[in-house]
């Protein structure tokens, strides 16, 4: 059994599509982090740092985003939601996964608190840095691997589909995002789990 841990308007909406995709049952813990369900002592005991996603399967606790949806994709092959281990594929699988959390976040981050660290000092450089070697990703597409979507484009889609509420035309100038961010948005699985968040919010009252 698998169980996430979810908060609407967080980074576990991110693993509640990717749930969607996998098309496997799932359990919803639903948590709303206005009323600190993610700070209470019960929660603290499961992830220390008081965060979602966090995901149980089969009673082994899991979080970091990439860390679970790796290991998801290693529990179920069936899916099909990343390359074979030993792949050049799953090599750029990797890549991206890690990209997303450790270089796409703290670059848009910095960049919406119009900060600018010293580029050789931090570990995902500057801004414009990122969105050049983001470039990379969507060629020739039309996913992240090429014909073959995957928890890359959970990963590196779900952060993209989120900034571009904010920042959209900071992105307007990499060739082929926004229309990536669009087939992000119209697949079947992400709608889904657009319209459970909906509905849990409104349950949760905001």
């Amino acid at each position: 059994m698998i169980k996430l841990y979810f908060a609407p308007q967080s980074r576990s909406f991110r693993l509640l599509w990717y749930l969607e995709e996998m098309n496997m049952p799932y359990q919803l813990e639903e948590m709303s982090l206005k009323k600190g369900d993610h700070k209470t002592p019960k929660f603290l005991a499961i992830n220390p740092m008081g965060k979602v996603p966090t995901v149980e399967v089969d009673g082994k606790v899991i979080w970091e985003s990439p860390a679970i949806i790796n290991q998801l994709a290693d529990l179920y092959p069936q899916t099909r939601l990343a390359p074979a281990v030993g792949t050049p594929e799953r090599a750029d699988y990797y890549r991206w996964m890690s990209f997303s959390t450790a270089v796409l976040e703290p670059a848009f981050v910095d960049h919406m608190a119009n900060q600018h660290p010293n580029p050789v000092s931090v570990g995902w450089g500057s801004f414009d840095s990122m969105k050049k070697a983001l470039a990379t990703a969507f060629v020739p597409g039309p996913w992240i691997l090429g014909e073959k979507f995957s928890g890359a484009d959970v990963m590196i889609g779900g952060n993209l589909s989120w900034f571009c509420r904010w920042k959209k035309d900071a992105f307007a100038d990499v060739p082929g995002l926004l229309a990536y961010v669009s087939r992000i948005e119209a697949r079947p699985a992400y709608q889904k789990a657009t319209a459970k968040e909906a509905e849990i919010l409104v349950r949760l009252g905001g």
